[in-house]
């Protein structure tokens, strides 16, 4: 017998939160481990990735234990958030350092090193907070609701006689095309106040729902949702344009910060004064980088199919899976 659509869509969803879910305890290892900075960039994009995949199966009787296992996952990632912002920034250092012998060399030594410090004690404070999270504990406790979660009975097909396209579409599909509506209309209202404003966290707004939105469009692309690559594409660029801003932006708080230890501005004054010349030029990279997003953004390439993709209400059938296997 057929699956109904509903029961296909759940299970793809559920077998797709768990190869996720795989993916961040294969990866935990090497994070505690700390010498991999691509292994803690990977296990934060896994842990947004099943977020996004645990945002609908949270509608299933065990709803309470997912609900907190995702708490946790959030948790983790954010405790790693500040290695990571060092690792984009000693990437950053290393680079110049490689093609360049000018007089700021020496300043960027200096700057390394202190970056380099920040990272061994950030990570320190992060493999603590991932201890006190335990998540192998969360691994196996949510491993377990994922195997054996069930079809919410909401969801399931009516036993009833034969009825239109929209009649038999299922609250699951229906949860889907209401939740692409109500991230796309968050991330539309950030991008407009990104276009307008000079104020950082305008622009911040918009890279967080960029991305919120990118992983539930990547949801729909590994159920098959036909025309969603465009737009999915579309979002990868506009995310990379935001994040070569913000990692300037973190670039300037680190320099920031570290100026302003009153140690070092009275045993290193001159060096100092070096590293304020460095805020000033990254100043100006970020001024750069702000405009060559904003005027990315009002270019719109892309949008307007992004706009005709995107599932109207009461067009839920665009939510269909196709035949083709989920993609981690």
């Amino acid at each position: 017998m057929a699956m109904p659509e509903g029961a296909l869509v759940w299970d793809r969803l559920r077998k797709l939160a768990l190869r996720r879910l795989n993916r961040m305890m294969r990866l935990e290892p090497r994070v505690l481990r700390g010498d991999d900075p691509d292994a803690i960039h990977d296990f934060r994009v896994a842990s947004r990735r099943l977020q996004s995949a645990l945002d609908f199966l949270m509608r299933s009787p065990q709803a309470a234990e997912i609900r907190k296992a995702r708490r946790k996952i959030k948790r983790c990632r954010r405790a790693c958030s500040e290695v990571r912002n060092c690792d984009v920034f000693i990437q950053r250092i290393e680079k110049l350092l490689a093609r360049s012998r000018g007089p700021h060399r020496e300043t960027w030594e200096a700057v390394l090193d202190y970056v380099r410090e920040r990272r061994r004690k950030a990570h320190a404070k992060a493999s603590k907070k991932l201890g006190k999270l335990n998540f192998a504990q969360v691994y196996t406790q949510l491993r377990t609701h994922l195997e054996c979660i069930t079809l919410p009975a909401s969801a399931e097909p009516s036993s009833g006689p034969p009825q239109g396209l929209q009649q038999r579409e299922s609250q699951l599909q229906k949860l889907i095309s209401k939740r692409l509506r109500q991230t796309r209309a968050n991330f539309e209202a950030c991008i407009a106040n990104a276009r307008g404003l000079s104020d950082v966290q305008a622009v911040h707004r918009a890279r967080i729902a960029t991305k919120k939105l990118r992983y539930l469009v990547e949801i729909l692309d590994d159920l098959g949702v036909q025309n969603s690559r465009p737009a999915l594409t579309w979002l990868r660029e506009l995310q990379q344009q935001l994040g070569d801003w913000h990692d300037v932006e973190v670039a300037e708080q680190i320099l920031e910060e570290m100026v302003a230890q009153p140690e070092f501005l009275r045993e290193r004054l001159n060096l100092a004064m070096q590293v304020m010349r460095l805020i000033a030029q990254n100043r100006k990279a970020k001024s750069r980088l702000l405009a060559r997003s904003r005027e990315w953004i009002l270019a719109g390439a892309g949008d307007e199919a992004f706009r005709l993709w995107v599932p109207s209400p009461g067009c839920a059938e665009k939510v269909k899976p196709s035949a083709a296997p989920c993609r981690d």
